[in-house]
């Protein structure tokens, strides 16, 4: 049994109960007293808040966030036909509105970077996860004559996303330590390809059932809401560092400019950065437009008619989007155990399986076009052995690199 700070007693509560991190004890109000009476509802409800802020909650919490936030990036590309349909936009057009979410997106990470290092990064996690999902719902509202403010939009949902990419890892770092956090930090990761299948999935679906594209965009922000309240009350702010300190690794806080020059020297650490720079580069581009390419080969094999109906066919976004979901969870699982495997042989066995399997998947994008030609469903085989190879990379250990 544990007491609250002014000495009322909550039921079903132990010293058992209270939850410990690698920072001390996220109970820290909790404590024995001799003088016992029951608690009031507002107190019961802050000892439970307490009870629940565990690593692995907050670990849960942050990763269902990112899946959200890769789902909110690919429910355009889902439904980016009818998007580019009702705004009467060319390819170049449409291509715009990922060109400016990633410029926004690349502008605005060391910014919350730097931010995230001095100020309480839960709530900038909450405020951007809040902003962009206010942003994706308003856009859906922009009438067809103003879309240069659709792609503003997108631009603004840039800066929202990149808060939570840039300081969500950075906590769940500050929560385990060694083999843990890689394995966190793994599943947080999972968010690429799940999210991103999801977000083709939710799009066309939305669309469908609604029979209007517009209402692709109006279901992520709500969960999206009720993840930026998850954040703010079951998500700690562990002190910075605070798992390294433990281990005795951080014997002083360094400046910024020592934490830059000794980054720039760690090789590994150069290497794999810019080896997912490029992977962001070229599946960034392949995922937002391959529905549409894939829709259009098969018009010109007049196995489909081109769109010209209010709401166009979703068939390709949707099977794309299992596609990546499957590939994606199976690629990581297929990648840690092949890492494992070969550990046993070479010490380099993270990179080395990241490297054959970005080569593989390169080889299998490029033949996709090749095949789209005369074969959808070749078309589809091949992006499946794509989706898998390029997912090996989290489960290969491009995590463990960084």
């Amino acid at each position: 049994m544990c007491v609250e700070s002014d000495g009322c007693e909550i039921e079903g509560c132990s010293s058992s109960d209270e939850v410990r991190t690698l920072s001390g004890s996220m109970s820290p109000s909790l404590k024995p007293s001799p003088d016992l009476h029951p608690c009031k509802p507002g107190q019961k409800f802050r000892a439970a808040l307490l009870k629940c802020r565990s690593p692995a909650a907050a670990a849960g919490i942050l990763s269902f966030g990112n899946v959200l936030n890769y789902m909110d990036r690919y429910t355009v590309a889902g439904v980016l036909l009818d998007i580019q349909r009702h705004y009467e936009v060319s390819d170049s057009g449409a291509g715009l509105l990922q060109t400016v979410f990633i410029c926004s997106f690349m502008v605005a990470a060391p910014i919350f970077g730097y931010l995230g290092d001095r100020f309480n990064r839960k709530v900038i996690l909450s405020c951007g996860i809040f902003f962009w999902s206010v942003v994706t719902l308003l856009s859906s509202f922009i009438s067809k004559e103003h879309y240069w403010l659709f792609v503003l939009s997108r631009g603004l949902v840039g800066i929202g996303e990149s808060s939570y990419s840039s300081i969500s890892p950075t906590i769940i770092g500050d929560l385990y330590t060694n083999n843990s956090r890689t394995m966190m930090l793994s599943v947080f990761y999972l968010a690429i390809p799940l999210g991103s299948g999801l977000g083709y999935i939710l799009g066309s679906g939305a669309k469908d059932a609604a029979e209007d594209w517009h209402f692709a965009l109006r279901v992520s922000p709500f969960l999206g809401i009720t993840v930026s309240a998850l954040i703010l009350l079951f998500v700690p702010e562990p002190k910075r560092g605070s798992a390294d300190h433990m281990e005795g690794r951080m014997k002083a806080s360094p400046s910024w400019i020592s934490d830059m020059k000794a980054l720039a020297k760690n090789r590994s650490y150069v290497f794999s950065s810019l080896a997912s720079a490029a992977v962001s580069f070229a599946t960034g581009a392949f995922g937002m437009l391959i529905p549409i390419y894939l829709f259009r080969a098969q018009v010109v094999q007049k196995e489909v008619e081109a769109c010209t109906k209010k709401v166009c066919s979703s068939k390709d976004s949707l099977i794309f989007g299992a596609i990546t979901c499957v590939t994606g969870l199976l690629g990581v699982v297929i990648g840690a155990a092949t890492t494992r495997f070969c550990r046993r042989k070479t010490e380099r066995a993270d990179p080395l399986v990241c490297a054959v399997s970005m080569l593989g998947s390169a080889i299998f994008i490029c033949l996709i076009f090749v095949v789209a030609k005369n074969s959808i469903v070749g078309a589809y085989g091949l992006n499946t052995e794509s989706d898998s190879s390029v997912s090996g990379l989290a489960g290969g250990g491009l995590v463990k690199a960084h």
